[in-house]
């Protein structure tokens, strides 16, 4: 399918999801529907019909909708770049991918919509270049504070983060290259986030995704940056995204930027009408989105660090479910400053160190997941998530195991006090971490 062609069934797929109106002229009459709107395409039923099933999920039979083959063929590119840079290899150590693939398996196992979407996973690290959001969007799950500081690219600071940059190349490897130099922040906040960026792709060898909340703000701006980035990271590589906060916004888009100009950019669907739901966490946890029927899972994208580089401080977080004790949808496991390359570097080898455990480490308190059920046969004990499971079989020590955990008990207590011999202790250690891997277990 030629690139004019996609590109405009690309917007009437954004309007599908976006905007009701169309959505309701669509079903009535796809052609009208689309020359309203100057979307002209050879087939309106097949685009329209392809538009509901990339807005909703609906199945689209394979070889019989040519719209629906292109999207899948196009995001079959992305996907495989994104699974690529999260391959082994992309990590400094196996002890890193290891945490990284258990933190995936237990949001997955946790919740079975994120095991519909291959292209999600947790980045190691994050970088801030603000302190705050100015746009304050009503459905934030993060509840982004509002913005007070940006750190700007004066020679100290550019020093100081190209020095930041190497260190977190040299110790979490290429797949810091994935970090997203934004999180409770807008990245366009900053006045001086492309000259970071472009240190960033020097340094890193490539560049993380940017996603915006004020596309029509700042729509000249986004052109020079698109230019700098180039077809080739826009469309095989899904590096730019616009959040689209209001129906109104999205006609102000698209009357600023043309099918072609988007081709490679996506437009995620926030808006209260639109069909995406939102995560339960955040403002649409205390109400404030105006949008009901919340999602329960996270849009904390990192398992790792989390630094801000105008206040010079890091945390080491985790995805959770959000509910009272993770309002967030995420946990702080542990929070430091630095004042320098030699802080951050020393503060991130010993984070990493402590809390990216790709098996159960040594006198470690443990716990089972809250988020699943643990059932008893005669024959074996199931560990159950949201439509999901694991069974281990059942003997006197897994049995006596169980209340040991909850007690939080370490490995090494569980061994002494369930008197597992010592010939055992081997298989024990691999079901153990077994059930760590596919996120049963946890770390206390």
């Amino acid at each position: 399918m030629q690139d004019g062609e996609y590109a405009r069934f690309k917007r009437a797929a954004e309007a599908f999801a976006i905007d009701p109106d169309f959505r309701e002229r669509a079903a009535e009459n796809p052609a009208a529907a689309l020359e309203a709107v100057g979307l002209a395409l050879r087939d309106p039923a097949a685009a329209i019909e392809a538009a509901a099933a990339v807005s909703t999920g609906w199945a689209v039979r394979a070889g019989e909708n040519p719209y629906a083959m292109e999207f899948v063929r196009r995001n079959g590119v992305v996907s495989a770049y994104v699974a690529e840079a999260h391959g082994r290899e992309a990590f400094a150590g196996q002890e890193l991918y290891l945490y990284a693939d258990a933190v995936r398996n237990r949001c997955r196992m946790e919740n079975r919509i994120l095991r519909g979407h291959s292209n999600i996973h947790y980045y190691p690290l994050c970088f801030e270049l603000s302190w705050g959001c100015s746009v304050q969007c009503p459905f934030c799950g993060l509840d982004a504070k509002p913005r007070t500081a940006d750190f700007r690219y004066t020679p100290e600071n550019a020093r100081l983060w190209r020095e930041i940059l190497q260190a977190s190349r040299e110790l979490i490897g290429s797949i810091a290259g994935l970090s997203p130099c934004y999180f409770a922040t807008e990245p366009l906040d900053n006045p001086d986030y492309e000259r970071f960026l472009a240190d960033f792709a020097e340094i890193m060898g490539s560049v993380p995704q940017t996603t915006t909340a004020i596309a029509d703000r700042e729509a000249e701006r986004l052109r020079r940056l698109m230019g700098w980035l180039g077809p080739e990271r826009l469309e095989k590589q899904a590096v730019l995204r616009f959040t689209v906060r209001t129906l109104a916004q999205f006609h102000r888009i698209t009357a600023l930027f043309s099918p072609e100009e988007l081709i490679g950019v996506e437009l995620l669907p926030n808006n209260p009408e639109s069909l995406n739901r939102y995560s339960a966490s955040g403002r649409t946890r205390s109400g404030r989105s105006g949008k009901r029927d919340p999602v329960s899972y996270s849009i904390c994208c990192v398992a790792g660090l989390r630094v801000n580089m105008a206040e010079k401080s890091m945390w080491f977080i985790e995805p959770e479910i959000p509910d009272d004790r993770f309002p967030l949808g995420l946990r702080v496991r542990e929070e430091r400053s630095f004042s320098g390359a030699g802080d951050f570097r020393r503060a991130m080898a010993e984070m990493t160190g402590k809390w990216s455990r790709g098996s159960l480490p040594a006198g470690r308190s443990l716990a089972w997941n809250w988020h699943c059920r643990i059932e008893q046969t005669p024959e074996d004990i199931r560990f159950l998530g949201d439509e999901i499971g694991y069974r281990i079989p059942k003997n006197a020590f897994t049995e006596a195991m169980l209340p040991l955990v909850e007690r939080g008990c370490t490995q090494e207590e569980i061994e002494r006090e369930t008197g597992l011999p010592a010939p055992w202790r081997e298989s024990f250690t691999a079901m153990m971490n077994q059930l760590y891997l596919r996120g049963y277990l946890r770390l206390r």
